[in-house]
């Protein structure tokens, strides 16, 4: 079993960060695989690991492209200003925000605020923060998954509805999160 985690967190890093395989498919593995709480320490440090390596590739490789990209464009500017030209809590509160918003794909996002020039640590405390609860809800929709019994209608009734609140909230985060994120990049446009 720990060679599996630590097996499946190695590749997680890869694929993930490589933006070979999409993370919320793989929290879901990790929770089916691992159950809840393994899986939820697989899914966080794969995250992390992937996040990582894609800052790395990101900073060597697109930072300067970047920088022209974004003239042509207000809104990723001001996202782009609101990352770069703010306080650290102004900075990891705009990262968190966008990794709480489950309709940011997880390998753009990446590559997007590594090439904007963030400091790591504030990078990787927002990804922390602002993943969370996407991986808290993957894991455990893959870890009741495994134990999916469609003979018990009472118990899959219950699982049902457990991995629709869990849907639901998660949309909702990333509802809120989005009309945040698009309030402080206004102030800064303006």
């Amino acid at each position: 079993r720990e060679t599996g985690f630590v097996l499946f967190i190695s590749l997680m890093t890869i694929f993930s960060g490589l933006a070979l395989m999409a993370i919320n498919v793989l929290g879901i593995i990790s929770g089916f695989a691992f159950d809840f709480e393994l899986g939820l320490l697989a899914q966080i440090i794969g995250i992390l690991g992937a996040s990582t390596l894609m800052f790395i590739v990101a900073k060597r490789f697109a930072s300067r492209n970047l920088l022209s990209t974004i003239e042509k464009k207000p809104k990723i500017q001001a996202i782009h200003n609101a990352l770069t030209r703010e306080n650290f809590f102004k900075t990891l509160l705009i990262i968190t925000l966008l990794r709480l918003s489950p309709a940011m794909p997880f390998a753009v996002t990446n590559f997007s605020i590594a090439a904007a020039g963030v400091s790591f640590k504030t990078y990787i405390l927002g990804t922390a923060i602002g993943m969370t609860p996407r991986a808290i809800a993957v894991v455990f929709i893959g870890s009741s998954l495994s134990e999916l019994n469609f003979t018990t209608p009472k118990d899959s009734g219950m699982l049902i509805l457990g991995v629709l609140s869990t849907i639901a909230a998660v949309v909702l985060v990333g509802y809120f999160s989005k009309k945040a994120l698009q309030n402080l990049t206004m102030q800064e446009s303006n």
